[in-house]
């Protein structure tokens, strides 16, 4: 399991902007990747983009926010239901930024979709 898939397909898209290549970034509990002038360069570059987060996913938490921000254009996954709330900002505390206590299980499953295990058994 990674948990630098986010990470790698925002400076993806970043460097296939640059080669002139048009591109809309999806990712799916996504770590945070730079510092405040990164995301705000990033947020305007890729104007097509959706950071979806599933309630409590540890991933969406790290690195450590007094160091790294989160690209705007979060889509919160509140419960394991497949409904999603579009969040305004970086950091947006209603959204996944409200939690302190986290857990790797909400990174395994979004929109309904089991996306890998927890090392020793399947994830719900």
């Amino acid at each position: 399991m990674t948990f630098l898939g986010g990470a790698l397909a925002t400076l993806t898209a970043l460097d296939l902007l640059q080669a002139g290549i048009t591109v809309r970034l999806f990712t799916f509990g996504s770590p945070r990747v730079g510092n405040d002038q990164f995301v705000i360069y990033a947020s305007e570059k890729i104007a097509s983009r959706y950071r979806v987060t599933h309630n409590r996913d540890m991933v969406v938490h790290v690195p450590m926010h007094q160091r790294f921000t989160h690209l705007s254009g979060e889509y919160y996954q509140p419960t394991d239901a497949v409904n999603l709330e579009t969040c305004t900002g970086y950091e947006d505390p209603k959204c996944s930024y409200q939690w302190h206590v986290t857990n790797v299980k909400d990174h395994l499953y979004y929109l309904g979709v089991v996306l890998g295990t927890d090392g020793c058994s399947a994830v719900l």
